[in-house]
């Protein structure tokens, strides 16, 4: 810097500190009396022509070239994971009701209980239900004997129709008599069913293995067909869903291997089911998997982690310029930002330029777009001694 300005100002000699100042070029006495005249008519020409000149100088200091450094983009490559928020939901989580209007008389079982099909989870009173279903069944037997007896006497009837002993209108009389009561009959047996039903109802079970995460009422309250009691999540019939941008929804098909990643664990998983609907709001696609060996609890959130089928290049090379990701390439002597619309902040990109194409390593956070720059020494390979 001090040769370009002695170049501008001329020869420069020592102060009384020590430090170069500036010395101005030998002329003849008529032309530094020349001078003399001009900065007393001009007292603002000395202050304009210093700015001046570093305007110049530092106007060819932004000019010059930008050292850095680049590599193929062959060395860089490098086998890359991407992720996406996941979830694992169960196929069923029921808030089981009432189904009949009654008092809870129990509800024996608490928030994390493990249950088995079957298991009692709540008791309403029954003895309405139960009173209901007592008259039926003797209102079923009253009818069962009355048909018995129908029968009987249609039976003799025809008997005595054989004699000639019994008009036929009798016999058609008690032929009549006896569908009725088997009509009563098949009315009286669909009564007594139903207020079996009902009875049933005064019990509420678990339908599947599961595991209790609310009690949603309280013993002694009065129930109403409707009325929630305890909530369930199924154990065992769990998926993962991963919401996925459109890039990310094609690749996963490809991938080599896909986990669910939970707490510093990795659980393998397969994809079953990728939705052909875009979500319109979140511009994704959901993605279901199943787990192959050990899964997550229900309601877990971890990552969608798969291994790319392409091969990419490290998230740390990646720049943001005007709002897109990207990175710069060499171009001759110039630096090219090269944009990488499907690229995410912080994972890995794959792109579609050649192997041999100079990717600039060091030096590239402070280029712009066409910048000037110059190639210096080959960058040290990450993890090189």
């Amino acid at each position: 810097m001090h040769d370009q300005i002695r170049n501008l100002f001329g020869p420069t000699r020592r102060g009384m500190t020590g430090r170069p100042t500036l010395r101005p070029r030998r002329s003849n006495p008529e032309t530094r009396d020349r001078r003399a005249a001009y900065r007393k008519a001009s007292p603002g020409h000395g202050a304009m022509r210093r700015a001046t000149a570093a305007l110049m100088f530092f106007g060819q200091c932004a000019l010059a070239a930008t050292p850095v450094t680049t590599r193929p983009l062959a060395e860089l490559l490098i086998t890359a994971e991407r992720s996406a928020p996941a979830t694992v939901e169960a196929l069923n989580s029921p808030a089981l009701a009432a189904e009949i209007s009654a008092r809870i008389t129990a509800i024996p079982v608490r928030v994390g209980d493990r249950v088995d099909a079957g298991a009692l989870l709540a008791a309403l009173d029954c003895r309405h239900f139960e009173s209901q279903q007592a008259a039926a069944r003797a209102g079923l037997e009253d009818l069962e004997a009355r048909q018995h007896f129908a029968a009987r006497q249609l039976a003799r009837a025809r008997d005595l129709r054989k004699q000639r002993s019994i008009s036929e209108e009798t016999v058609e009389q008690r032929e009549a008599d006896l569908a009725s009561l088997n009509a009563q009959l098949a009315n009286q047996q669909e009564t007594l069913a139903q207020a079996q039903l009902q009875v049933e109802h005064c019990t509420v079970r678990a339908p599947f293995p599961a595991v209790v995460t609310d009690r949603l009422a309280d013993v002694g309250s009065l129930a109403a067909p409707g009325t929630p009691l305890v909530r369930l999540v199924q154990l065992g019939a769990i998926e993962v869903s991963a919401e996925l941008r459109e890039a990310e929804a094609t690749e996963l098909p490809q991938a080599a291997g896909i986990w669910f990643a939970y707490q510093g664990m990795r659980h393998p998983v397969t994809l079953r089911h990728l939705l052909p609907v875009v979500d319109t709001r979140k511009r994704t696609r959901e993605a279901r998997l199943e787990f192959r060996e050990t899964a997550a609890p229900a309601g877990a959130a971890g990552r969608l982690v798969w291994q790319q089928p392409q091969l990419a290049v490290p998230a740390e090379l990646l720049v943001r310029r005007d709002g897109r990701l990207g990175l710069f390439v060499l171009d001759g002597e110039h630096a090219r930002f090269h944009v990488l619309p499907d690229a995410i902040e912080g994972q890995p990109a794959t792109l579609d330029l050649s192997p041999q194409t100079r990717v600039i390593v060091d030096g590239r956070q402070g280029l712009n777009d066409g910048d000037a720059v110059e190639p210096a020494a080959i960058a040290t390979p990450p993890g090189d001694g």
